[in-house]
């Protein structure tokens, strides 16, 4: 599958953000917004509110700018963002776009009775917000997907004691986002690119896709892509078949028994031919040849 490229409108990307309107007044009720929604192509202006913004992808693609940054989001991705930056979803003409959406205001969580009286409130207060984005594991995604359904259907219908469903399942949901973030931070290293590195060296003899890869530091392929390109000055697949022919030039010289098709499976070549063709294309020698005679 192509990469998702869509271009966006600079002229509106360049007006002064407005304010959210439906976020703002529905904070005035209560300190929670939440919805789930069926969004298609527009060309709105960036805009603020108060508070943190939680977007779940369902379906579909979208891209989100935040700031100066742009987000794609495809189904399982979650994006945590402050709504103080300005901000707007983008969706593809050629696709539709579902998405559950979050919105709660710190301030106003702060006068509510039923908030401040529960186990864990103060994670609310302390929830990191700025741009962040993974994807989720499956499990992971069922959970936040219900926990998120289940605060708008309450918010919706207010039924006795909505209220304080919608405020442990917040408090829930603040739980089970750290957790998930918890698998970043547990990786070596906070390089997102180094961990890439380091991934890719010990598993030249796999299928390395840019979109697998990219699970792993929980981003999006093409944000991945952008920081490859300015960190290393290569794309991730030009790096990957730089690696496997730094390998292969170390296993031609310390492995004469190995034959040259053996090496090229051993460091994820599709075939012998192909090994052949990228390593004369980058070292101007063929792996017989540097074996035989180059080894530089």
């Amino acid at each position: 599958m192509g990469a998702f490229v869509m271009e966006l409108d600079r002229e509106i990307l360049n007006a002064p953000p407005i304010k959210n309107p439906f976020v703002e007044n529905g904070f005035k009720e209560y300190p929670v917004y939440a919805r789930q929604e069926l969004l298609r192509e527009h060309k709105q202006r960036l805009h603020t509110q108060p508070g943190i913004e939680i977007n779940l992808t369902l379906e579909g693609k979208a891209a989100y700018v935040i700031g100066h940054e742009v987000y794609t989001q495809s189904p399982g991705q979650l994006l945590v963002f402050s709504g103080r930056v300005p901000h707007q979803v983008y969706i593809n003409p050629s696709c539709q776009y579902k998405r559950a959406v979050i919105c709660f205001d710190e301030a106003g969580l702060m006068k509510e009775t039923e908030f401040r009286s529960m186990p864990g409130f103060e994670m609310l207060g302390d929830f990191e917000p700025s741009y962040k984005q993974w994807m989720l594991e499956p499990e992971m995604f069922a959970t936040i997907r219900w926990i998120v359904s289940r605060i708008t259907e309450e918010i919706g219908e207010q039924k006795p004691g909505w209220r304080e469903v919608v405020g442990s399942q917040l408090i829930s949901l603040a739980v089970f986002i750290r957790r998930s973030a918890e698998g970043r931070e547990r990786v070596p290293g906070s390089d997102p690119v180094a961990i890439c590195c380091e991934y890719i060296q010990n598993h030249l003899h796999e299928e390395l896709s840019l979109q697998n890869v990219s699970r792993l530091v929980h981003m999006s392929s093409e944000h991945l892509t952008r920081l490859f390109k300015r960190e290393r000055g290569v794309t991730f697949y030009q790096y990957v078949l730089q690696r496997r022919v730094l390998e292969c030039k170390r296993m031609l010289r310390h492995c004469p028994e190995m034959t040259l098709t053996d090496i090229a499976y051993a460091v994820g070549f599709a075939s012998a031919a192909q090994f052949s063709r990228v390593f004369k294309s980058m070292t101007g020698q063929l792996p017989s040849q540097y074996r035989t005679h180059g080894q530089r």
